[in-house]
């Protein structure tokens, strides 16, 4: 694992990408398609072997709640997935997070076209259209 590009969090035992705002793959501002993130970021991340692993993946909506802080605003997470927050930074030199909708790895069961997604602008849960542009950040758990 490299530190500089991830953040590990020792209570869930997950470990996250850190998001940047340099035109990578790990942009704050690069919208997806649910398949998009899967077939396209994740597939990428994991060739790549990004910070040495293969297994990274969209969250469940649990897990994504858990780097919600509902004690911050814009973004309403934690000072470690949004801190140097600056145009042209990278995953090594700061962690970005916006205040809108993030993949999560859990369809509608209603309806397959939709899958879930969680806020950070209020940190709530909500249903999107898997054609839709919504970000996303990789997630592993930690063996």
């Amino acid at each position: 694992t490299d530190p500089g590009t991830t953040i590990v969090d020792n209570e869930t035992g997950l470990e996250w990408e850190k998001l940047s705002w340099d035109g990578s793959i790990h942009d704050l501002n690069q919208g997806y398609s649910w398949n998009g993130a899967v077939v396209g970021k994740l597939a990428t991340l994991n060739v790549a072997n990004f910070a040495g692993h293969s297994d990274w993946r969209l969250p469940s909506p649990a897990e994504l709640l858990t780097i919600v802080n509902y004690g911050a605003v814009q973004p309403s997470t934690y000072p470690s997935f949004h801190t140097n927050c600056n145009a042209g930074c990278t995953v090594a030199t700061c962690s970005c997070t916006i205040e809108l909708g993030y993949w999560t790895s859990d369809s509608d069961v209603s309806d397959s076209a939709n899958a879930w997604l969680v806020d950070f602008n209020a940190g709530y849960v909500f249903i999107g259209t898997k054609a839709g542009s919504f970000l996303a950040r990789a997630v592993r758990t930690v063996q």
